[in-house]
Formats: structure tokens, sequence, C-alpha cells
């Protein structure tokens, strides 16, 4: 994979603008975000994984409201409303952390 190459020898502002390149980015394209010993590639791979699992949770909610959804959850959909909520203020906390340590996010 050509991320995986770049981290290596790249830096991280170079990886975040490839990361905002992909048509679309995948847990697999975290790996060595988190596998960095830059604790700011670190972060940014834990804010990307938390921001792919979020997106896929809001979209899967969208749909069960409009009745699209494929399957039925086994849980209730105020537990995943919640789940959702608590992710979305995490990502927010995040994006302050963030701002404050100068670490640039892809936007994704």
């Amino acid at each position: 994979m050509e991320i995986e190459k770049k981290i290596i020898a790249g830096s991280l502002e170079d990886l975040v603008q490839d990361i905002e390149n992909l048509d679309e980015i995948t847990l697999r394209d975290t790996v060595q975000f988190m596998n960095s010993d830059d604790y700011k590639a670190r972060f940014v791979g834990e804010y990307l994984q938390l921001r792919i699992r979020y997106n896929g949770l809001r979209k899967m909610l969208i749909k069960l409201e409009a009745g699209t959804l494929e399957f039925t959850p086994t849980c209730d959909s105020t537990i995943l409303e919640n789940q959702a909520y608590y992710m979305e203020n995490y990502l927010r906390a995040l994006e302050v952390r963030a701002e404050v340590e100068k670490i640039k996010l892809p936007k994704i």
C-alpha cells in the first residue's frame, strides 16, 4: 500500500494530504498511523478510525430511520443513537485537542 510506504519516509503532513486525496478510506488504511512511534501520527490514526466508524454508524441510523436498512439491528435504536452521540462528542474533543496541539487532521 502506498500510504504504508510513505509513513516510514514521509512527513505526517504529507500523509494527511494523501488521505484527503483518497476516494475512500478504510480502517486498514489507518494501521500504519496506529503503529507509528510518533504520537501525532497515532493521534491522527485514532481520529481517522473514530471518524470512519462514526460515519458508518450515522449512515446505518439514517437508513434505519428511513426504513431502508437491509437488516434489523439486535439492539434498540436508542442505544445506537446514544453511541453516535458519544462518538460525535469524542470526535469534537479530538478536533479541539488537534487545534490546541497544532495537529493537522484530514478532512474525510
